[in-house]
């Protein structure tokens, strides 16, 4: 009689592409998800990370929709862009307000008359009612 043994069962491995468009074991993203992530920080649209990813359009849009880990990492994405957007803009904004103060006080009345309208202007912006 033949003794059979209790031989570990081997899982799928997958393809190449597998490896790339599916999350890793971990619950990480894949390496076309990360990309994808990229692409659509860029503005693209799914047709166009698609084709950039190897995936199809509807591939991405599935991602965005109804991949949990795709989408929330593609929301923290965004608020960093944003977050260091808003950065920028807060520091731009000191140097405009320097160039306003500059005009304000250039001794041109012409400049003088438009700095000033714009600085009345976004100053009082928030007050509509």
């Amino acid at each position: 009689m033949t003794k059979i043994v209790n031989a570990p069962v081997l899982a799928h491995q997958g393809s190449a592409t597998d490896m790339l468009t599916q999350p890793d074991s971990s619950g990480h993203l894949s390496t076309s998800q990360r990309l994808a992530i990229d692409e659509l920080l860029l503005g693209k649209k799914d047709r166009e990370v698609g084709e950039i990813v190897g995936v199809t359009r509807q591939t991405v849009n599935e991602w965005r929709n109804k991949n949990l880990l795709f989408a929330d990492e593609l929301a923290r994405r965004r608020e960093e862009l944003f977050a260091e957007s808003r950065g920028r803009l807060q520091a731009l904004s000191e140097k405009a307000i320097d160039v306003l103060e500059k005009n304000l006080t250039c001794g041109d009345p012409k400049f003088s008359i438009q700095a000033a309208q714009l600085i009345l202007k976004f100053a009082t912006a928030g007050d509509k009612k």
